[in-house]
């Protein structure tokens, strides 16, 4: 598939909150298909991804429970430097 048939477009875009340590963003984002959906992220700087690879080649990915929201998902090891 064509990487132009992904594509999102950037409709509006709002600050939510800013701190020290980060920032709260929410988008206005148009789908590849024409409906409008958002996306709300955190923006902060300082911080590396750690992607752990075994010997034979396979990557390690931490899964967290998040109890309130009752599911699993994957995560990569991260620290704030």
């Amino acid at each position: 598939m064509e990487e132009a048939k992904l594509r999102e477009t950037m409709l509006e875009t709002t600050e939510v909150y800013s701190g020290r340590l980060l920032h709260v963003r929410s988008d206005k984002i148009r789908l590849p298909d024409g409906g409008v959906s958002g996306r709300e992220y955190i923006r902060h700087n300082g911080a590396v991804a750690i992607i752990p690879v075994t010997d034979s080649g396979e990557v390690i990915i931490e899964c967290q429970a998040h109890s309130q929201l009752k599911i699993r998902h994957p995560q990569l090891i991260q620290l704030n430097l």
